[in-house]
């Protein structure tokens, strides 16, 4: 295993154009964007690749945005939000980058729609390249995911660490551990990104 891979400065290697697109993957694989805001990444990945795209946004604004630009590929657009359960929660900073279910009391509250990512995995796994960029909310859906088996469903796995969570560093070092059981570290750009690639036998 391990945690014996490359550290990066995400800034100093322009990761948004390099790491976040360098995957061996083609026009037959599955790529799930868990957070998809205004769909810059998913864009990217749909231009190079032309892959089967599944793009979660919970913010209807940001998938509107989106979807115009994914239009012509080959992306189905989920306006729900992956969780640890289905229903509606409340989520906070709607409308900017930022929003967040870990933030139900800030201002500009509004009630989204959420399904429980185990649902959906059984719907549109397996998947070759994951992103998770869900502002905190990480903390609670990758160890639920982790707990329920279903990172074996993913080849590539990579995502942003927020570290407004309290105890942010210890609970990063305890998904760091459970996620080494079945995949090792890719590359380390800190909090900003990390990437890990399934140990397959």
């Amino acid at each position: 295993m391990s945690d014996e891979a490359p550290q990066y400065d995400w800034l100093g290697v322009d990761g948004d154009d390099t790491l976040a697109l360098d995957w061996p993957i083609d026009e037959d694989s599955i790529v799930w964007e868990i957070g998809g805001y205004k769909g810059r990444w998913a864009i990217q990945m749909a231009e190079k690749f032309n892959p089967t795209i599944h793009f979660f946004e919970p913010m209807t604004w940001a998938i509107n945005q989106a979807g115009v630009a994914l239009q012509n590929h080959k992306v189905t657009l989920h306006n729900i939000a992956l969780w640890t359960h289905g229903g509606e929660m409340s989520i906070g900073d709607y409308g900017r980058d930022g929003a967040s279910l870990l933030k139900p009391d800030n201002k500009d509250q509004r009630d989204v729609l959420v399904c429980d990512v185990e649902e959906a995995m059984h719907r549109f796994g397996p998947v070759d390249v994951c992103l998770m960029n869900i502002e905190g909310g990480e903390f609670v859906l990758l160890p639920y995911m982790i707990g329920m088996d279903l990172m074996k469903h993913i080849k590539y796995f990579w995502a942003q660490f927020h570290l407004f969570v309290p105890n942010s560093d210890r609970k990063l070092k305890t998904i760091r551990n459970m996620l080494s059981l079945t995949h090792d570290l890719l590359w380390d750009c800190g909090s900003t990104a990390m990437a890990w690639k399934r140990r397959d036998e």
